[in-house]
């Protein structure tokens, strides 16, 4: 036997060479703890060395928990499409502690706990959509040691999981999906954990200041020049505060309930009511120019496209928002038949498009099943049908994107089954198509068949469903309807019938927590253009409700009715909110969050040539946008900055007239993270027609490359001029020591100042 205890060398390594010609057999034990604990689990996990009976042991183990949904079906290929999805559901999250309990806790201290196993690899953002509704279905009580490890995180490091990895949070996806994992088996009634502890720590989850959340608290939304990704943040925040005030009216918390409400309905604050799409607000306004099909820094791998429609908690005011079931419809049409070209930035996640629909990534995964809200289940039918039939196979490229943990295959299991969880948190699975004849659902000594009653396979539509025997008069099944041993027909036809079938009148609404209780919209501002103006600027404030009451205040002045649009000559900072009450200014029920924006009277100096182009995702509003009084921050996504990849910048300025120049400067941003550098130069010229110019100056680089930084390049230099050129060196390539080593730089630039006489 040969022990290696790394903790006081991690770069060990070990040679073993055997001079024998036999098979050597070797077993390998793991521990997150100690060595001495890796040989326990060894000695109890594999105590002997018959290679053929652990494998025995193991392919019966797989086949018990597979075995818990049994497909009849006579298509070989289906069947592998199946239980392959079904096999990658069941991987991970995984089992971190050892056979005695213990574990190493997010405090990085040892613990143990024989009641409830500790999991690692928690996925949320893309798991809480399907797998862990999947898992109340199948695994109930590997879900509720899911929660419990959720809880022992939150009391050992203070947060509950993002997205963890052996006790580490990568913090590298966005919301705080545990809230969804666990309100989803607390409604469905799986509340073997303490419900008083889960409470609180998906409120300090909620109620703390990181990622954008102290934007969103303020605001109601986070606006763009505070956080990157805000539009898909500010959703899938909203989504978990909704989960949160589930939570809430069952702890019968009022006050929490309606606070929380209050911020369920903060995707208002993102939606635009003229385009129909979510956007991005930079300085209280929807940024401009908008694409649809942009990839940018405001959406989580994603584009408009795929965040639209990221509203599960609201899917009927969502539909109101956007005129109705028919012009809903018809979203869901250009949604799926658009040209599946994106632009801006390369985004590799994005795949398994069907036009803009992106099923190879997990914000699109429910949208299918939206046509069901807008009483149109056949047309449902045709996408998931088209999803199942043509993303899925059993070739070794058989999954269309990133498996995730089991997400994408999660997805496959229960739509093939029939239905799928719009809404984690909603003991609620939207009825779609069933994939398979019949498949018997094993839960111990019950089981719940599900049959296909008609018409099979090619082409047929689901007409109705029953329970028991009875007409299931609902768009829906329970999870008490799939769990609790039962017989579950689907009535098929061979093709959609007409408006006037029964099932096309059932109820295919969900529960709308916000019924006769809009909260309006975070005022926005309409001002024709972005945060600088020249002479004056007409503000005008509009939200989401009609006739609503509109208050705001200039720098900081007395509260004031809005009553219309109002100039303004000056640099001003707004403050602007909608409520009921025009004299209360703080976020409360029944109010608006608070809008900001700040207005600069630009000095009046025009770009009048750019020789190299900046990128269209990173235009900080056009070409002007280098003389436009606005100075960026170190936050390179937030708007304010012109991007230029590989390029050097080189803009010419017109002063006007000729003038004395006493100092010119420009701005740039160093963020080796993200590939963006200073320059390694930058040269000043000066002209008096804009023709022929003369060098003046020279500013050479000397920040250390390895830090974050914004640096002024200035130059001091008494020039008389009209015209000024600025030529700011990009660095190239990536340098050796960074990961994108010889790969294209970045160089960022925001605002260009010249003082005068």
């Amino acid at each position: 036997t040969f022990t290696a205890d790394s903790s006081s060398n991690k770069d060990l390594r070990v040679s073993f060479t055997f001079e024998t010609k036999q098979p050597v057999l070797v077993k390998v034990a793991l521990s997150p703890v100690s060595c001495a604990n890796a040989k326990l689990n060894m000695e109890t996990e594999v105590p002997g060395w018959d290679f053929e009976d652990l494998r025995k042991k193991v392919r019966n183990d797989w086949n018990t928990e597979l075995s818990k949904i049994e497909v009849q079906e006579t298509s070989l290929s289906k069947k592998r499409i199946f239980y392959t999805a079904l096999y990658h559901c069941f991987i991970a999250p995984n089992i971190y502690c050892d056979v005695n309990g213990d574990y190493m806790g997010r405090d990085k201290k040892i613990h143990r706990d024989t009641a409830h196993a500790q999991y690692t690899v928690f996925s949320l953002w893309d798991t809480y959509r399907a797998l862990h509704p999947l898992f109340t279905i199948v695994q109930p009580e590997r879900n509720r040691d899911f929660i419990h490890t959720f809880l022992k995180q939150y009391k050992e490091g203070g947060r509950l999981p993002v997205w963890e990895l052996s006790a580490n949070e990568t913090d590298c996806m966005i919301g705080y999906h545990s809230v969804s994992v666990i309100v989803d088996a607390w409604m469905k009634g799986q509340t073997d954990f303490d419900t008083a502890l889960a409470y609180e720590a998906m409120k300090a989850s909620a109620m703390a200041d990181e990622r954008g959340l102290k934007s969103y608290k303020k605001c109601g939304y986070i606006p763009a020049e505070a956080e990157g990704e805000s539009v898909s943040k500010t959703l899938e925040y909203a989504y978990d505060d909704w989960c949160i005030m589930q939570a809430a009216e069952r702890m019968g918390n009022k006050e929490d309930f309606l606070y929380f409400m209050l911020r369920a309905q903060s995707w208002r604050n993102v939606f635009d009511e003229q385009t129909r799409f979510m956007r991005a607000r930079f300085n209280n306004s929807f940024m401009e120019p908008f694409d649809p099909g942009e990839v940018n820094a405001h959406f989580t791998e994603a584009n408009a496209w795929q965040y639209s429609l990221a509203v599960q908690q609201d899917v009927n005011g969502l539909i109101y928002s956007m005129g109705g079931n028919e012009a809903f419809l018809k979203h869901l049409d250009k949604l799926f038949s658009a040209s599946s070209g994106t632009s801006g930035r390369k985004q590799p996640d994005i795949t398994g498009l069907i036009g803009q629909y992106a099923h190879g990534n997990e914000p699109s995964h429910h949208m299918a099943y939206l046509a069901c809200n807008a009483e149109s289940p056949f047309i449902a039918q045709d996408f998931i049908r088209r999803i199942m039939n043509d993303l899925y196979s059993d070739q070794p490229d058989g999954l269309c994107g990133n498996e995730d943990c089991g997400q994408m295959s999660a997805w496959y299991v229960l739509s093939a089954l029939g239905f799928y969880q719009v809404t984690p948190g909603l003991d609620q699975f939207v009825i779609g198509i069933p994939a398979f004849e019949e498949v018997i659902l094993n839960f111990g000594n019950k089981k719940t068949k599900l049959t296909v009653r008609g018409a099979y396979p090619d082409e047929t539509y689901l007409i109705g469903t029953w329970i028991n025997g009875k007409n299931n008069n609902k768009g829906w099944f329970t999870l008490a309807d799939i769990t609790t041993g039962s017989q579950i027909d689907y009535i098929m036809s061979a093709g959609p019938v007409s408006e006037d079938n029964a099932y096309d009148a059932l109820d295919m609404t969900t529960h709308s927590p916000f019924s006769g209780i809009l909260i309006p919209a975070a005022p926005r501002i309409q001002s024709g253009q972005g945060k600088s103006f020249e002479d004056e600027l007409k503000i005008e404030l509009i939200t989401n409700v009609s006739d609503p009451v509109i208050s705001y205040r200039l720098n900081d002045g007395s509260p004031q009715q809005y009553s219309g649009p109002f100039l303004i000559r000056e640099n001003t900072k707004l403050e602007a909110w909608a409520s009921n009450d025009p004299d209360k200014f703080e976020i409360s029920y029944g109010m608006s969050g608070i809008s900001y924006a700040e207005f600069i009277k630009a000095p009046g100096w025009k770009v009048i040539s750019i020789t190299h182009p900046y990128a269209a995702q990173y235009s900080a509003g056009g070409k002007n946008a280098l003389v436009d009084g606005i100075r960026g921050g170190l936050n390179f996504r937030s708007g304010e900055w012109q991007g230029y990849e590989k390029n050097d910048m080189e803009v010419v300025i017109d002063l006007g007239s000729r003038k004395q120049i006493t100092g010119v400067s420009c701005g740039f941003l160093q963020d080796p993270g993200v590939w963006i550098w200073l320059p390694e130069e930058v040269v000043f010229y000066a002209s008096e027609d804009g023709k022929k110019f003369t060098r003046y100056d020279l500013y050479k680089n000397t920040t250390n490359e390895k830090i974050n930084s914004t640096e002024n390049c200035a130059s001091g230099k008494l020039q008389k001029a009209r015209y000024i050129k600025l030529v700011a060196k990009n660095r190239g390539t990536c340098p050796a020591w960074h990961p994108g080593n010889g790969k294209p730089c970045w160089l960022f630039a925001d605002e260009i100042i010249i003082e005068t006489k």
